[in-house]
């Protein structure tokens, strides 16, 4: 039985990255949907533990052969389906309702499988830790699979074809008739849906995309392109990255440029296939650095570029290098008279970092004397509500700790140029330094920007910046999850949006602490219920480590970027703690009193939590060790405390759940709550707090 524990913990996880995937896909790559579908996997897990765990193993096994791909191939349709306008977003209900039908009841059919397969198992902690070791294997199996340039729809199916691997060999259940022919008939289809894989891949892409010219997946995401009557349109998760007719690209330069008498040398972050290079180049500068993060991005889009941008590609005064833009900024020591930042807007950890006090402190210590700094944010031509003030306001703040002026310019997108010079104010000599350069611009031509600085928008937005109290957005208490939140909240569902408005300073104090409160007098209440004890002490375990796990991640993305390899690796440092933990104290700790090992481990918890707070922020240098040890140690002492709480249980499938749903309780109330309204450190120390709640329950 110790094998099927360890292939429960490999499918599940590799079936649950997956399907996160697809549906990070259908939100338009909201990271705050992921996060929900992650409460809701958790949730439809902890289900099953508790109510499914009596069904057949075999069939399970080949209900969720048929749900994996099935949930896909829903989650692909559903927009289409709906007859939604495209790029729209869905009401929340509908969107929620969506992530629960495909997510759920997969969910809930591998966390069946747990207590099924730990039935015979000697005991539950030991059961735990072999689920977690499986765990590792599927997130090696989603990383090392992502990186051979695996795409997702074969990555199912092969995770489909093991759960069908696992009907026909069984948990020494009896074998049934009608199995064998069932199982080659859908082993049949499997293979035949593997080999037709990428016909199969884009003609579901195709349902949302029917002018469909090139899809891949890459460790960033799902990158796709349109292509109709010479119009390239590309999407990344689903949302509109660019197109080759817009003129964003040019407002950006030209306005941008025109801040500097005699630009020589750029950096571009971003921005080489949508044009900003192409306009960059009109300047006539000596050289040009472009740092692109996704090298399957561009080289996917580059073959459906038009000419005139695969040409200045070739330039010889262009230079293309592929990684992380902020660690090429901390580890180079060459200087630039102009950066201009054309990364995603700051809607989450992965691009919000590129939009932060540190990161502009980084880029002011690379200009050469009299540089700039220019960065775009969506904005809108008219009123601003509250949460895109802030946001705006939030990295205006940011650039002034930096600089010493700070242009804001309105357009199509709000333009930022900082500078520790005294930036240029005078309408007419920017003018006529567009008109010295001789630029091919469609819209941003010298007439236009003299308008944008003469017209009385622009001082009006200046007054309005000034008079937020937005805090500026740094690396430890990044503004992108509070502001992702709001325009989120503001699209799906206005009215809550208006009362969420409110939500920030004393205010968010006090949401927290309401929450909180309720948190902690459902733990401690436990002590007192029949049983509560265990399951008081299991949903601690599931809590406080979801809890440290989000922030750990989050925070690794704020300070290193999206690197999907490094994601996964960092997971399966947390599952492999996790399974040493239970290991050692389930074998190993009954030597010592009960109440003392609950005692040290909820111990060890708050010394975490402290651990985080005081090493969070700061640059890349090191922070891969530091996360990994961190994630190492938190998972050993949360399985150590799942193990204490489940030792000598008859039930497993109930403790289990338990843990489940503190898990997924964390992972709602740290990236909806914590994360958004105070940052990391306040969310690391909420699991500091609720272990101290939890001493209630040990004592």
């Amino acid at each position: 039985m110790r094998l099927w524990l360890v292939f429960v913990g490999a499918i599940s996880v590799l079936g649950q990255v997956t399907l996160l995937r697809e549906l990070a896909v259908a939100s338009y790559g909201v990271e705050l949907v992921y996060v929900l579908a992650l409460g809701l996997w958790l949730l439809g897990s902890a289900g099953g533990a508790a109510g499914l765990g009596k069904l057949n193993g075999r069939a399970a096994w080949l209900l969720t052969a048929l749900l994996l791909p099935s949930a896909a191939i829903f989650l692909r349709g559903a927009r289409p389906l709906l007859g939604t306008v495209p790029g729209a977003y869905l009401p929340f209900g509908t969107q929620l309702a969506i992530a629960a039908m495909a997510i759920v009841p997969c969910a809930a059919l591998l966390g069946a499988l747990f207590p099924i397969a730990a039935r015979p198992a000697p005991s539950l902690p030991r059961a735990y830790a072999l689920e977690s070791a499986g765990g590792v294997l599927g997130g090696l199996a989603s990383t090392a699979l992502l990186k051979a340039g695996v795409p997702n729809w074969p990555t199912l199916l092969a995770c489909s074809a093991c759960a069908l691997v696992a009907a026909s060999l069984g948990l020494s259940q009896p074998r049934p008739r009608w199995l064998p022919p069932l199982l080659i008939a859908l082993g049949a289809i499997l293979v035949a849906a593997w080999a037709w894989s990428v016909t199969l891949d884009q003609a579901t892409t195709r349902w949302a995309h029917p002018s469909l010219a090139a899809t891949r997946d890459t460790p960033y995401g799902r990158i796709t392109a349109e292509k109709s009557e010479g119009l390239v349109s590309v999407f990344d998760n689903d949302a509109l990255a660019f197109d080759t007719e817009g003129t964003e690209a040019e407002e950006f330069v030209h306005l941008a440029l025109a801040e500097h008498a005699a630009p020589r040398r750029l950096l571009l972050l971003g921005g080489a296939a949508s044009g900003v290079l192409t306009e960059a180049l009109g300047h006539g500068p000596e050289s040009i650095d472009v740092m692109e993060l996704d090298e399957a991005f561009f080289r996917l889009v580059h073959p459906l570029l038009p000419e005139r941008t695969r040409a200045t590609l070739a330039d010889p005064r262009v230079r293309v290098l592929f990684g992380d833009p902020r660690r090429h900024l901390e580890d180079g020591a060459e200087r630039w008279d102009a950066v201009l930042v054309a990364m995603p807007e700051p809607t989450s950890a992965a691009s919000g970092r590129y939009y932060t006090q540190e990161f502009f402190a980084l880029v002011a210590s690379r200009l050469s004397p009299g540089g700039i700094l220019a960065l775009r944010l969506p904005a809108a031509e008219n009123r601003w509500p509250a949460a895109l003030v802030r946001r705006v306001a939030s990295v205006d703040r940011a650039l002034r700790r930096s600089f010493k002026d700070v242009l804001a310019l309105p357009g199509s997108k709000l333009v930022l140029v900082a500078s520790q010079s005294p930036l240029e104010h005078d309408a007419e000599a920017l003018a006529s330094r567009l008109r010295a350069r001789s630029l091919r611009a469609r819209a941003a031509t010298p007439e236009y920007v003299h308008f944008v600085h003469t017209n009385a928008r622009k001082d009006e937005i200046a007054s309005l910046l000034a008079s937020s109290e937005a805090e500026p957005a740094t690396d430890r208490r990044p503004a992108c999850f509070r502001d992702a939140v709001d325009l989120w909240l503001a699209k799906i569902a206005p009215d809550l949006a208006r009362q969420a408005a409110g939500w920030h300073g004393w205010g968010a104090w006090l949401l927290i602490s309401v929450a909180l409160a309720l948190l902690m007098g459902g733990i401690a209440s436990a002590r007192w219920l029949s049983c509560g004890r265990p399951r008081g002490l299991a949903f601690l375990a599931g809590f406080c480590g979801m809890v440290l796990e989000t922030v750990l991640v989050l925070r690794y993305q704020a300070q290193r970027g999206v690197l999907f390899e490094d994601l996964g690796l960092l997971l399966m440092l947390f599952m492999a703690g996790l399974a040493a933990g239970t290991a050692v104290l389930a074998r190993w700790a009954p030597a010592v009193p009960s109440r003392a090992r609950v005692l040290g481990l909820l111990l060890g918890i708050g010394v975490s939590s402290a651990a985080l707070v005081l090493t969070s922020g700061g640059g890349s240098e090191g922070v891969l060790a530091q996360t990994a040890g961190l994630l190492l140690v938190t998972g050993a002492i949360t399985g150590g405390l799942f193990a204490q709480a489940t030792a000598g249980a008859a039930n497993p499938g109930s403790l289990y759940a338990w843990d489940l749903a503190g898990g997924c309780v964390g992972a709602v109330l740290t990236s909806l709550l914590l994360l958004p309204l105070v940052g990391f450190d306040a969310a690391a120390a909420t699991a500091g707090m609720a272990a101290l709640a939890g001493v209630a329950v040990a004592l």
